[in-house]
């Protein structure tokens, strides 16, 4: 399988965000919480990227928003 560059995956980061605003507009807490989970999977996949050693407080910041 072909890894995922950090671009990839923050440009999916991005939409699963705007999803999960629309799921919480609308009340729907349950799809609100699988959104949630499905964008901690990609900032655990960008904290490990061997291209941002180093260069991860946004993407740790991001991930402390989620789960607030």
């Amino acid at each position: 399988m072909r890894e995922r560059t950090p671009l990839f995956l923050m440009a999916n980061l991005g939409s699963e965000v705007s999803q999960l605003f629309l799921h919480l507009e609308k009340g729907e807490r349950e799809r609100s919480m699988s959104v949630t989970v499905r964008a901690q999977k990609i900032i655990e996949e960008l904290l490990a990227h061997p291209e941002l050693r180093g260069k991860t407080k946004e993407v740790v910041a991001h991930g402390d928003e989620m789960r607030e």
